[in-house]
């Protein structure tokens, strides 16, 4: 899990707190918590805001649940944002509560000693993890070398492209399996996710072999590379054997992004507004681009002190104008992936105009 990062300003008139995954947490310098920062101080001064990034990668609402309160204490924020809830949508079967872990997640409410021995076995089980999967002990440390690593990503799949115009496809394939694992060696999932998807691609429309497509998805499946991407491959997998008129092996996975649907979302994230409420302190609900705001306001029970935004009309606009990859550096929401740049300072823009109207500022 990665740790808040805080800003480097101190003694700022506003603070803001970030809660999400890895599309708050991602980026470094271009992320969306650190482009609030600077878009609100641009217009208000340097030492106006200070924007504390929350994100937790590859989290679940479950799991910010039990980090919010401490990020709340620990930073005393005057506004919160949350935007989160699409790996909800895409737990796995293996990742879901067990059935000590879920009676004690009940019972904790009502128990203190409960609650620290949830903690302590959920932590433990964690740990276990950590030490068999390479991915989520890297955490995908896409953060640090961001511009380096879209900046290779990229060169791969044009290099690729290259020997598949040669009539080389065999040569892409074999080229573009190193990359990813050379990729994910160093915990990059997110980016060897585009890489193995395009090996899958070559493999199914250049040699007109999704027999040899549908495999390497299973080998993918197998391994512990893309833990947080398994879903888009399984729905891969299905599309394959549909070609093949092979059976479907009965797993699926839902391919629309109503992650409010998740009744684990429900309610965990009316208890994450809940920690800033019983606070008094505001809350930016946001939702994700492309996606419409509606349904988080009626999930969203509580509406004092909550502000909805949404990045929908805005995304869609600028993509009559720029490609969906000028947006996103992959593809991982269906409608929308983690942020670049541009994408990270449009989100900025949005949260800024939420923040103003929680702290009562007129742009």
């Amino acid at each position: 899990m990665q740790k808040s990062q805080e800003s480097h300003i101190r003694g700022a008139k506003y603070k803001v707190l970030c809660i999400g995954e890895s599309t708050t947490a991602w980026g470094g310098d271009v992320s969306y918590p650190s482009l609030l920062e600077k878009t609100l101080n641009l217009r208000f001064g340097d030492n106006a805001f200070q924007v504390i990034n929350g994100g937790i990668t590859g989290t679940t609402t479950r799991v910010l649940l039990e980090h919010t309160p401490r990020m709340i204490q620990e930073h005393e924020p005057d506004v919160g944002i949350v935007m989160t809830g699409i790996n909800d949508l895409w737990s796995l079967a293996d990742n879901d509560p067990e059935p000590w872990e879920a009676g004690l997640e009940w019972l904790s409410e009502y128990s203190r000693i409960a609650k620290f021995i949830r903690i302590t076995l959920v932590n433990k089980k964690f740990s276990l993890r950590e030490d068999t999967t390479h991915v989520i002990a890297s955490g995908c440390g896409q953060t640090t070398h961001y511009s380096e690593v879209q900046t290779k990503f990229n060169d791969y799949v044009y290099r690729a492209g290259l020997m598949v115009e040669e009539g080389k496809a065999k040569e892409a394939i074999h080229f573009l399996e190193s990359k990813a694992k050379l990729l994910n060696s160093n915990g990059y999932c997110s980016d060897s996710y585009p890489l193995l998807e395009k090996i899958i691609e070559i493999q199914r429309d250049a040699l007109k072999n999704p027999k040899l497509a549908l495999e390497t998805v299973e080998m993918v499946l197998r391994s512990d590379v893309v833990p947080f991407h398994r879903p888009m491959f399984v729905n891969i997998k299905n599309n394959l054997r549909e070609e093949l008129k092979l059976p479907p092996d009965g797993i699926t996975y839902a391919t629309q992004t109503d992650y409010w649907e998740n009744s684990s979302y429900k309610t965990n994230i009316q208890r994450i507004i809940r920690s800033f409420q019983e606070k008094g302190i505001p809350v930016v609900v946001m939702q994700y681009p492309r996606l419409p705001v509606a349904p988080l306001k009626r999930v969203i029970i509580a509406h004092e002190g909550v502000i909805f935004v949404e990045n929908n009309d805005n995304f869609q606009k600028m993509m009559e104008k720029k490609q969906f990859s000028d947006l996103f550096s992959d593809g991982f929401g269906k409608v929308f992936g983690h942020f670049t740049p541009l994408g990270a300072q449009m989100v900025a823009n949005t949260a800024a105009l939420g923040v103003l109207e929680a702290l009562d500022i007129k742009p």
